[in-house]
């Protein structure tokens, strides 16, 4: 039995596909071996493509580039990014401590009254305006 793709024209003008015109909102039916491939289904038998973990791209990163890039980060993706830096041969000491910063910081900024803008101090020790 001859597989077959079913094609069809979404848009408000004819569409011409391998010499045939199909009409606005109509679907014409190609058997497989005349249908062009760029309408075909991926082979089943070609290997999936991997994945990138974004996760991954970050651990790589420069301390100064990585510490940029955890505030976007949630605190499971924190999680797993001090977990992909410990299993490294030689973890970075310098990406860990970031990395325990922003768990602070985040620590902080949840409890009640946490990370209150507070004046900076002034030359005598005293409170700024």
């Amino acid at each position: 039995m001859n597989k077959t793709v079913s094609i069809t024209n979404d848009g408000d003008s004819p569409r011409y596909v391998m010499g045939r015109m199909i009409p606005p909102g109509e679907t014409v039916v190609f058997a497989e071996d005349e249908a062009p491939p760029e309408y075909l289904a991926p082979a089943e038998d070609a290997a999936p493509e991997a994945t990138a973990d974004p996760l991954l791209a970050i651990a790589a990163l420069a301390i100064g580039n990585l510490e940029a890039e955890l505030k976007g980060l949630s605190d499971d993706d924190l999680t797993r990014l001090e977990a992909l830096e410990k299993a490294k041969d030689k973890p970075r000491v310098g990406a860990l401590a970031v990395l325990t910063a922003e768990r602070l910081r985040r620590a902080e900024a949840a409890a009640p009254g946490g990370l209150q803008e507070t004046p900076p101090a002034t030359v005598d020790g005293e409170k700024g305006q």
